[in-house]
């Protein structure tokens, strides 16, 4: 008596082959993909942080911020008596009247220290990351 074809083929030939079709799709998704590093989606537009001069005593609130690199940090007076927003390293230095602003971009990374020549006391940071 002949053995008919498909009797001689393994048992595990059926579940090697639906293996193999479960990761076909996979692989052929991987081989669509560009060769060498992928740009990152853009964040979008530029934030702009505010940081408001109040209180009794005045300070900084918030005391620090976190951006972006490309963020603006926007310091707005709200007291009474005039303040400023003083670099600790120089980079920047506005005088700021009651109801005044002053707008500074932050290009890079970094942590960047600033104070208020007129008190002391007052301080604040900004992170870029």
């Amino acid at each position: 008596m002949s053995r008919s074809p498909l009797r001689t083929l393994p048992r595990a030939l059926p579940r090697t082959l639906l293996r193999a079709l479960t990761v076909l799709p996979a692989l052929l998704a991987t081989a669509a993909l560009p060769a060498g590093p992928v740009a990152a989606e853009p964040r979008g537009a530029a934030v702009t942080v505010t940081v408001v001069i109040e209180g009794a005593p005045a300070a900084f609130v918030p005391q620090a911020v976190s951006i972006h690199p490309g963020d603006s940090v926007r310091w707005l007076n709200n007291d009474n008596d005039t303040h400023t927003t003083t670099s600790d390293s120089g980079l920047w230095d506005a005088v700021l009247d009651p109801g005044q602003s002053f707008t500074r971009p932050f290009p890079a990374g970094g942590t960047f220290a600033y104070h208020c020549e007129f008190h002391p006391s007052m301080t604040g940071t900004v992170v870029v990351q």
